[in-house]
Formats: C-alpha cells, structure tokens, sequence
C-alpha cells in the first residue's frame, strides 16, 4: 500500500486464537511492523500489520555508474598515448652508459671517548592508577511480582505466576504446594493423537482449536506425599465454559497428572486441550478433589 507522501509499504496479515492478540501484536512490533487493523472473528482474530519498504538507493547507483564510465574513457585515452611514445622511443638508440667513478674514502679515526659523566637518569613515574569498571545491574522482578497469594486473590493468579497454595487434610497433615501454569500455546495433535471421547458436556465432535499449559508443581510438604489423584487438571474458555472441552494426549501433551511427587520433589507436565472456541482461556489446578481448593489462572 502507498500513503499520500510516496512512501510504499508492505503488509501482513496472522490469525491468531482469540484472547491471544495482545501477545501475537506485541511479537510483532518487536519485529518491526506496525499494527493497523483488527477483525474479530467468533473462534480467531486476523491482525493486519504494516512495514516500510526499503528504498532503492538510484542516486548512488547512477553516481557509480558515471564514475565507472570515466574511469574506462581514462584508461582507454591513457592507452592510446602509450601506444605513440612507445614505439617513437624505440626507434632512437640509447646512449652509452657513462663510465663509473672510483673515489678514495681516507679512514677517520673514531672521536675520543667523552669524559663527561653521563647524567643519572630518574626513574618515569608510575602509571596512573586505572578508573574503577562500573557495570549496571539491570533490575530484575521481584518477588511480589512473580507470586501470587491465592487467599487475598481468591484462588485467581496470572499466567506464569507461582501460586503458594496452603491447605491442611482430615488427617491434619498440613499441604504445601508451589503451583505455576505459564501461557496457553496452540499445537497441532499428532496422527495418533487421543481424544476423550466426549466433553463432559456430552459434545461429541471434536473442536478446531488446541491449546497446551504447561503446568510445575513443587511440593514444599513435610511428610506428606501429593499421588497421581491428587491433582485434577481443568481447561476452559470464555465460550465452552467447563463442559465443552475435552483432554488431548500424543507424544507431546498428556490428558492427565501423572506425577507422584514425595516432598522436595517438583515435577512439569504439558496438558492438552481440545476446544470448540479457544478465545480468554482460563486454567484450572484443583488440589485433593472436593476435600481441597484449586487455583485457577488466566490472563487478566
């Protein structure tokens, strides 16, 4: 495209899950390009972005190019004269060398050595003492900003937060968890890819999109061991709520937690999700079914 001043523009157009623009839009600023319009779409959004065009340097290219044609004028004119004086100059015959002068060098007697004693020298001063190399520390995040206390938000953090999740059992054993899930990212299901059979809504038909979390659990515990069926996994969206999704396992994603984690120990698993409608995905980590609590993370 072509603004009013002249200067030419190329474009490009991403489709992108809904709930995902700011961080498809804020890569590609990065990039260079320039954002212009957005549609949105019921399942996916197209942003449309733009980039200045580099201009061609003609100036330079003409100037070159009349350098070169000089040059080659100069070298053809240079050649013509050399041709001429060249060949005159071969016909006169050249005189004989002149004969060679032998000159007598009488010896000189070296100079008596000098008396005067040579002056002490003074040692140079020491060099100077180098400037001190200051390096600035960039600021990093702190801690508030990486963690989320699940009682004063309600059970609700943000992507890539670590939530401190803190129960105790009937038995009295007191839970200690550290819980992160980081952003929703779409994958394509592999060939053999498995699907629940139904949501738990009852939908049989399986969705267009796929997202993945990736989810990090650390158990801080004393003496309490967090099994396989302790951890319940929940994705959802703004539109298929908890009922029209269904897990997704292949070689990649898993459909379900499958970690025995005794204390000390953390463990990371992808989980994948099959929706019908992917736009503001939430993420839920329920922690000892009905007996426990559960954090749920999203993007706001």
């Amino acid at each position: 495209m072509t603004t009013a001043t002249g200067v030419k523009y190329e474009t490009r157009s991403v489709k992108t899950v809904r709930g995902l623009e700011a961080r498809t839009r804020a890569k590609l600023e990065k990039e260079g390009w320039e954002f212009v319009s957005q549609e949105q779409g019921t399942v996916r959004s197209e942003l449309t972005f733009r980039r200045r065009k580099p201009e061609t340097p003609w100036k330079l290219i003409g100037a070159g190019g009349g350098l070169l044609a000089l040059l080659i004028v100069g070298s053809l004119i240079a050649s013509a004269f050399g041709g001429e004086s060249s060949s005159d100059s071969s016909a006169e015959a050249l005189p004989s060398p002149s004969p060679s002068l032998v000159v007598e060098t009488q010896a000189q007697t070296a100079p008596p050595e000098s008396t005067v004693p040579a002056e002490a020298t003074t040692p140079s001063a020491e060099p100077p003492t180098p400037a001190p190399v200051v390096t600035a520390i960039e600021p990093q995040a702190s801690v508030e900003d990486t963690t989320c206390n699940i009682d004063e938000n309600f059970g609700k953090c943000l992507y890539g937060q670590t939530a401190i999740y803190e129960d105790s059992r009937r038995s009295g054993d007191q839970v200690l968890l550290e819980i992160t899930v980081q952003e929703p990212q779409e994958f394509e299901p592999g060939k053999d890819a498995d699907f629940a059979s139904t949501t738990l809504g009852g939908t049989p038909k399986k969705g267009a999109d796929n997202l993945y979390f990736d989810v990090t659990i650390k158990n801080l515990s004393e003496g309490v061991v967090l099994g396989r069926s302790d951890v319940q996994l929940v994705a959802n969206s703004a539109m298929d709520g908890d009922f029209d999704v269904r897990s997704v396992q292949d070689d990649v994603v898993e459909a379900y937690w499958d970690a025995k984690l005794e204390p000390g120990q953390s463990s990371t698993l992808r989980s994948g999700w099959n929706f019908n409608d992917a736009s503001e995905p939430t993420f839920k980590v329920r922690i000892d079914g009905l007996g426990g609590n559960s954090v749920t993370f999203s993007h706001n």
